[in-house]
């Protein structure tokens, strides 16, 4: 018989996994407010330099992050709207004179874009000559170089513990 521990255990994992799997994750910035932004892009410099500003509200006040972070495309859930889906964007584009612009977002577009295609709002609002490059993701982080993996290893002990049990 499973006792009240092992309930508790599994509600929070499968709570965690839910959270998670509903929630898409894309690291948000643009170059022309934060250098680091531009490739190469180090996720982890930038996780190490923004620890003390993980909590960006001050009472009342909230705070317009421009440095790079990590955001969650909370209201743009696809289970709400069938025929459309979350992806990250990385976006290059050409400034005259200048060099080029970074720009990391979420964004939600048609179902029927296929992973690496860029969406065609981006591609109608910015002129062919100035856009380097353009592409698009469906996995957490995916639009920076490299892949966060802490969550999913950090619940490998809650795991063994309900399982052992």
């Amino acid at each position: 018989m499973c006792s009240t521990i092992q309930i508790l255990q599994t509600v929070i994992c499968l709570m965690a996994l839910v959270k998670y799997g509903l929630s898409l994750r894309c690291w948000k910035c643009s170059s022309d407010y934060d250098s680091s932004c531009r490739d190469y892009f180090n996720t982890t410099k930038i996780l190490q330099n923004q620890v003390h500003l993980n909590d960006y509200a001050y009472g009342n006040i909230q705070m317009t992050r421009t440095e790079p972070h990590q955001f969650t495309c909370e209201g743009l859930r696809t289970s709400t709207i069938t025929q459309f889906k979350n992806v990250c964007i990385k976006q290059v584009i050409k400034v005259p004179n200048s060099p080029n612009k970074f720009v990391r977002e979420c964004r939600l577009v048609s179902k029927t874009l296929k992973t690496g295609q860029c969406p065609s709002d981006v591609l109608s609002s910015t002129s062919s000559n100035n856009l380097v490059h353009c592409s698009s993701c469906e996995h957490d982080g995916c639009n920076s170089a490299t892949r966060k993996t802490f969550f999913y290893t950090s619940l490998i002990p809650a795991l063994v513990l309900l399982i052992r049990n």
